[in-house]
């Protein structure tokens, strides 16, 4: 399959030949990581569903640190947290209004209605049809609801999540801070290892780890540097730790 070289992947998802490639990358940096990723020697389905399982939940977790950098303005404005807060309820509301108003039995919509939808398009593929969409409508709804909950128990109503930042928690204070130190997790939780920034002799970063955020943002189209690497993880200092000389 050809790959995708888009400037930028709206979805964020690496597809599974990408997902080799990055293996690839972190394995000429050091021979004994990546072997969940390897494609079966045999045509066993368990072991390929095995393969195609590692490389998915890598791919999801690299697709969190981009989605982290993408939405931290929502993560870290009040006024964004009070205002989506707001907005749920009025999901919920016009949600639970139009259902009433469809299925009003003094009106009967559903008859009218339901035949404009179609079940299949002009290609013959399917489309929601007018039930789905009812059950949709009544699971937005719910949704809506659940989420408000949600956001009140958690006690995020008023204020955005990271909008207080400190601790542990600064290294999500920027959309840059958060993105290296979620693609460190994605690293420590694909490959069971730390990150370490190590050095050529020529006192240029270098590891499986700098392969690793290469070779992903090289994929997604917007390529970073092994210096942008390390001044990127040495700014975040996940978890404390800072770049080490080894």
């Amino acid at each position: 399959m050809k790959s995708l070289t888009p400037d930028r992947r709206p979805s964020h998802i690496l597809d599974f030949e990408a997902i080799g490639r990055v293996v690839d990358r972190v394995k000429d940096m050091d021979a004994s990581l990546g072997s969940a990723y390897e494609l079966p020697a045999t045509t066993n389905s368990v072991d390929w569903g095995r393969v195609r399982a590692a490389r998915a939940d890598l791919a999801s977790s690299i697709s969190w640190a981009y989605t982290l950098r993408d939405v931290h303005a929502d993560w870290t404005s009040d006024s964004r947290a009070k205002r989506r807060y707001t907005a749920l309820e009025r999901v919920h509301r016009m949600a639970r209004e139009l259902i009433a108003l469809i299925k009003d039995d003094q009106l009967p919509l559903t008859p009218s209605l339901a035949p404009r939808f179609l079940t299949s398009d002009e290609d013959s593929f399917h489309v929601v049809d007018f039930s789905q969409l009812m059950v949709g409508l009544e699971r937005l709804q719910e949704a809506a609801k659940q989420e408000r909950a949600r956001l009140s128990n958690a006690d995020l109503h008023e204020a955005a999540p990271l909008s207080r930042v400190g601790g542990d928690s600064a290294s999500l204070a920027t959309p840059g801070n958060a993105f290296i130190s979620r693609m460190g997790e994605a690293f420590k939780k694909g490959f069971g290892q730390e990150v370490l920034i190590k050095f050529t002799s020529d006192r240029e970063p270098t590891g499986p780890f700098v392969s690793f955020v290469e070779a992903v943002t090289r994929e997604m189209g917007e390529p970073m540097t092994a210096e942008g690497i390390r001044k990127a993880w040495d700014r975040a200092k996940v978890h404390g730790q800072s770049s080490e000389e080894k």
